[in-house]
């Protein structure tokens, strides 16, 4: 028997100003701060099972609750909070009884772009295609190739099909290419790829996962970078009206890395004191951005000796050579 091919992913992007947006907020107002371990629990399953959408029934509701040590009502409470402000998409939970959203799938198809079966089912999607994902980039990609990411009966079996046949062709000595990068590397490219889509939505960038994750690799054996470093860079220019425009690729972010680091600390500081005089939101830094090894060595500076101090060693050689004779 062929061992099932798995739907879900092993991981999926939390933007850090995951708190910041303003249905979460709702959420937290109406449910306190114990819902977002609710909501990771939720996403958590709907990556985890199907990549894209979860069943929404009393099992569901149990699981959760048990998960984060909470009561079923608290969940279903969140839930319905959730669908209310739009983080769930309202019509397909009253028609088909599910959760999902836009957004979910839209990651859900950038994580899982590698994978044969990552369509999407025709009755669950809720993605305009065309400008998520064009036709050229999703066969280059190995996304669903079908024109608009959703699933197919007949296509699909069509594409099995042929899948076998291509495979009969493939030379029984070759050996697969060994990717040096990881599942974090893979991830940290993956990121960057989202917060790109975000500001261009017809962006073709997907095809260079890979070789983003190999410059983060890099970056993180080479450089001494941290997940967390790249990570903020990557958030930060990316919301940067300028930088956004510019930082389009693993290895522009890598070779402006030192000069990002140093603009990041002059905005804060003149944030800071432009704060003193009017009172407003305080942004800090995280630690990292103190520790000296995130940016070269600064030189050092050479003190200058004024005439006047020149004068006075002068004058005191003098006076110990008179005395020594």
């Amino acid at each position: 028997m062929a061992r099932p091919i798995k739907k879900g992913i092993d991981y999926f992007p939390l933007d850090v100003d995951f708190l910041s947006d303003i249905k979460i907020r709702k959420i937290m107002r109406a449910c306190g701060s114990g819902s977002i371990p609710i909501l990771i629990s939720l996403l958590s399953n709907i990556y985890r099972d199907e990549g894209y959408y979860v069943a929404w029934d009393e099992d569901t509701a149990f699981l959760v609750a048990d998960e984060v040590g909470t009561s079923e009502g608290s969940v279903e409470e969140l839930v319905k909070k959730a669908i209310q402000v739009g983080f769930f998409d309202k019509t397909l939970f009253d028609n088909e009884n599910i959760l999902t959203s836009k957004g979910i799938q839209k990651r859900y198809k950038i994580a899982a772009y590698k994978k044969t079966n990552n369509a999407i089912l025709k009755k669950y999607s809720l993605m305009t295609t065309e400008t998520e994902f064009s036709t050229s980039e999703t066969k280059k990609n190995g996304v669903s190739d079908d024109g608009n990411g959703v699933f197919d009966d007949e296509s699909t079996q069509s594409k099995e099909k042929k899948s076998k046949v291509n495979k009969t062709k493939v030379n029984k000595d070759s050996k697969p290419r060994q990717n040096k990068f990881d599942e974090a590397q893979l991830s940290l490219a993956n990121h960057l790829l989202n917060k790109i889509l975000e500001n261009n939505p017809d962006s073709r960038a997907a095809k260079h996962v890979d070789s983003w994750a190999n410059t983060f690799r890099l970056m993180m054996e080479i450089d001494k970078r941290t997940i967390e470093q790249i990570t903020y860079l990557i958030d930060w220019s990316q919301q940067h009206p300028f930088w956004r425009t510019n930082i389009l690729s693993a290895d522009a972010l890598r070779k402006q890395y030192d000069r990002l680091v140093v603009l990041i600390k002059t905005e804060h500081e003149e944030s800071k004191n432009k704060r003193q005089k009017t009172s407003g939101r305080k942004e800090v830094l995280p630690d990292w951005m103190d520790n000296p090894e995130v940016l070269p060595p600064k030189p050092q500076q050479v003190h200058t000796k004024s005439q006047e101090e020149l004068d006075r060693e002068v004058a005191e050689m003098k006076r110990k050579l008179k005395e020594a004779r």
